[in-house]
């Protein structure tokens, strides 16, 4: 008799860590699925996020070469109605590289 009982603990046992055997094996496989759910989730963020600063950036960068463009526009307009006197340039020339 005492060797039924043993066998029986013996078999319960057996059973018990088959039990949690396959309780672990379930719990990877879903700690598995859920990280790649996780990862596929953050990525479609990640992606729309880049989309979105992407977008910004492109439209501040349009809006700041057409700020520069006016600006050498403005400043090649100014340049160009200053009065030009062409013999104080060149007496300037002459007296800085000849000394004349």
């Amino acid at each position: 008799m005492e060797k039924d009982i043993f066998g029986h603990l013996l078999d319960i046992e057996n059973s018990a860590a088959t039990l949690v055997f396959d309780a672990q094996v379930e719990a990877d496989k879903r700690l598995s699925a859920a990280g790649a759910d996780a990862e596929k989730e953050y990525k479609t963020e990640y992606e729309a996020l880049i989309a979105e600063f992407e977008e910004n950036f492109l439209k501040e960068k349009t809006a700041v070469d057409d700020g520069i463009k006016n600006e050498y526009e403005k400043f090649g307009e100014y340049l160009f109605a200053l009065k030009k006197d062409y013999k104080k340039f060149e007496d300037y020339l002459n007296s800085y590289f000849f000394g004349a």
